[in-house]
This record gives structure tokens, C-alpha cells and sequence, in this order.
């Protein structure tokens, strides 16, 4: 099953306890249900005036990047159940020093889908 296809199904059912039920019987029964969009770098190399980024009150307090053990762990914990991994959401994900690693790490739990998405 596609994102694209559950997305549909999802549209389709108007019931927010059947869409409920629908999430809990899939976890229930161990299928992949889990769309993770995940920025490992709380930063961008780029000053685009649009972004949010570019604003020095911005780069002052969300400063930060995930470890090699964190996103292990994240890994180990969502990754089994995701159909699907985005790594980049907003910020610059190639500015991690282990950036192929997330790569790896999904390739190993068998996430079928893995997107990147960069400046």
C-alpha cells in the first residue's frame, strides 16, 4: 500500500473512530502505518529572505542536531512500522556529519519509501 493510496482510503472514510480503529488495528497487527518526516539539523547554509531560517532570532534559539545514538534510537522505535521516511523538513539536512547514516539505518529496517528533501 502507497502513501498516495492510503491517503485516498483516508478521504474516503468519514468516521474519525473508523479512521481511529483503522490505526490501531494496523499497529495492532505490526503493518507499516508511519509517515516519519524528521529534520536531523536544526540549521540551513542558505539566507533566503522568505525562510525562517535566515532570521537571526531563529538561528539563535533553534539551534541544534541530533546525535548518531538519538536518531538510532528514533530509528529502532518508529522505523519497523513507517511506510515511508522524509528526511528534511525545513532546514538543511545535509549539513549533518552522518547524513548517509539515516539512509543506512532505513535500508536496514526495510522503509520502502525514503525521500530527502534540500535546498
Amino acid at each position: 500500500m502507497t502513501f498516495y493510496s492510503l491517503l485516498r482510503l483516508h478521504k474516503r472514510i468519514k468516521s474519525r473512530r473508523l479512521k481511529l480503529l483503522g490505526l490501531f488495528a494496523a499497529s495492532h497487527l505490526g503493518l507499516r502505518h508511519l509517515s516519519v518526516r524528521i529534520d536531523p539539523v536544526l540549521g540551513c547554509n542558505l539566507a533566503c529572505r522568505m525562510c525562517y531560517y535566515s532570521s537571526p532570532e531563529h538561528r539563535r534559539s533553534h539551534t541544534g542536531i541530533h546525535s548518531a545514538e538519538e536518531f538510532s534510537e528514533i530509528a529502532r522505535g518508529l522505523f519497523p512500522r513507517a511506510f515511508q521516511l522524509i528526511v528534511g523538513c525545513g532546514a538543511e539536512p545535509t549539513k549533518h556529519p552522518h547524513f548517509l547514516e539515516f539512509f543506512r539505518l532505513a535500508r536496514k529496517y526495510g522503509v520502502p519509501d525514503v525521500g530527502i528533501v534540500t535546498n
